[in-house]
């Protein structure tokens, strides 16, 4: 593909101002492609994973999960970066090298963006501070696992990955854990609110609601990149990538995991 790209791209740069990101579009009415396929080459050097692996681990998620993701962007890890680096952002995830083929980290992401993202309310609000949550967090002995202590925010993204394996496998989450019922009430809530916004956390479905996807832009003429300057490509012609006909617009939210999650006091369930 030409040299087009994400024109949210440019908040990105400001992050990593020596790298070309890969951006992975979410559009779950056809297969995702590369907005931006020059660093392909350089994220399976750096990264040492195919970028198959990106697409195989992020399209297991249920449809209507990715919905409520606008793209995914994978960068290379940073040097004296945390290892398991990941935010969400704006309904982008990001993941750094580290943590490409660790597929928990592509459901707790989504399960910040479906939270944030307001997919289970009628008004948008959030999951994590809303009344049923916490009486249900009140009512366990404990939270999912340590990272779920830090706040509601992470606890509902980690639950995310306790009810994505209930639904989805038989048996449930009851079987591989003999302490469920310490924290129960947390991910049969979260449970009952997936099925009433269609499903959410199960396979199969058509999406009926996309968030829109970012304007694209040309690569910009300042930004320095050894992997662009030697392809010397042309920009050719503006790629479409709006979402499919007759799909309901999601509005999309602007929040930062790294910021919000900040705020929040940690729990005291140990």
């Amino acid at each position: 593909m030409a040299q087009w790209i994400s024109g949210d791209l440019d908040g990105f740069q400001k992050l990593a101002p020596h790298l070309v990101p890969t951006k992975i579009l979410s559009n779950t009415s056809q297969p995702p492609y590369l907005l931006d396929s020059s660093a392909s080459a350089m994220i399976q050097t750096k990264i040492g994973y195919e970028l198959s692996t990106v697409f195989d681990l992020f399209g297991r998620l249920p449809v209507k999960s990715r919905a409520y993701v606008r793209t995914l962007m994978i960068l290379p890890q940073e040097t004296g970066q945390a290892k398991g680096y990941a935010y969400t952002r704006n309904q982008d995830i990001v993941i750094y090298g580290n943590d490409i083929d660790n597929f928990m980290v592509y459901i707790h992401e989504t399960g910040h963006a479906l939270d944030i993202g307001g997919a289970y309310s009628d008004d948008g609000s959030w999951l994590s501070s809303s009344d049923d949550w916490l009486k249900s967090y009140d009512q366990d002995k404990l939270v999912v696992d340590g990272y779920a202590l830090n706040n509601q925010l992470e606890n509902v993204a980690q639950n995310h990955i306790v009810d994505s394996y209930d639904v989805n496998v038989p048996g449930g989450f009851g079987m591989l854990n003999g302490g469920w019922r310490d924290i129960y009430h947390q991910y049969a809530t979260l449970d009952q609110k997936q099925k009433k916004a269609d499903n959410r956390l199960r396979p199969g479905g058509e999406c009926s609601k996309r968030i829109p996807n970012d304007e694209v832009i040309p690569f910009p003429s300042t930004w320095t990149s050894r992997v662009m300057k030697e392809k010397k490509r042309a920009v050719g012609e503006k790629p479409n990538v709006d979402i499919a006909p007759g799909l309901e617009r999601i509005a999309p939210v602007e929040f930062d995991t790294r910021e919000l999650c900040g705020r929040y006091q940690a729990s005291h369930k140990h």
